[in-house]
């Protein structure tokens, strides 16, 4: 749904004026229904940052000089490092890390010398040492704090403008809204603030699934030999 879509059914269902616009007007429920909207989004993308829409691939290439750059600028709205997803596909080895300080200051005090890197993430920086060779590929996944995505197709932080459409479930969005008009009125919100809570976790379980894992030695696929189909066997 887009901001226009979602302030207009929050408005229908609290019993306020359906507006035809939300960024383009100046009415005072419309701009706190704005505000609380992005303040979903604040919590939905960190607080609750589970989703796989936020898992983004960020790929640069590779500077002679031991700061790659801010993850600002290699990943836009990064918030943390998939773990064990930083990759030379130059060399198509992985570096190791991100590195404790303590381990970070030992490589440098010892020359440390490996085809394998390691790196750390220090002032908001990706960091590599052993300095890598200036025009490597590199790539890594992380998690995005952007849930927004313009008509342009731009991901957003917040939202802007009425076409703006948000990325996930609706539904929470909505839920979320309400619980927060409540609060901001003063009124009683818990029974509100759980079903928000409860349709995170539910719509939360369901997205990208995790891989099953499996207690015995059984295949799915077949193996070397003659296959027979179940219930076809040879008559004598």
């Amino acid at each position: 749904m887009t901001l226009l879509e979602i302030v207009q059914e929050f408005c229908k269902r609290s019993g306020l004026a359906v507006p035809n616009s939300v960024t383009n007007i100046n009415d005072k429920n419309v701009r706190q229904v704005l505000g609380l909207a992005n303040e979903c989004l604040d919590q939905l993308s960190t607080v609750y940052s589970r989703w796989t829409m936020q898992t983004r691939e960020a790929t640069f290439t590779a500077v002679a000089t031991e700061s790659q750059g801010l993850l600002s600028t290699l990943a836009p709205g990064f918030l943390w490092m998939v773990p064990e997803t930083l990759f030379n596909r130059t060399t198509k080895l992985k570096l190791t890390g991100p590195k404790t300080p303590h381990e970070w200051q030992l490589y440098k005090a010892v020359v440390f010398t490996s085809a394998y890197a390691a790196y750390r993430i220090q002032e908001g920086a990706l960091k590599i040492y052993p300095v890598p060779t200036a025009g490597h590929s590199m790539a890594f996944e992380y998690k995005c704090k952007y849930l927004v995505t313009s008509s342009a197709s731009a991901l957003k932080e917040h939202f802007t403008a009425d076409d703006d459409t948000f990325n996930l479930d609706s539904s929470m969005l909505l839920l979320g809204i309400r619980y927060l008009w409540k609060r901001e009125k003063g009124l009683a919100y818990d029974e509100e603030k759980a079903d928000y809570v409860r349709a995170i976790k539910t719509i939360g379980r369901q997205d990208g699934k995790a891989g099953i894992i499996k207690m015995h030695d059984q295949v799915n696929w077949p193996r070397p030999g003659i296959y027979i189909q179940d219930s076809n066997w040879p008559l004598p």
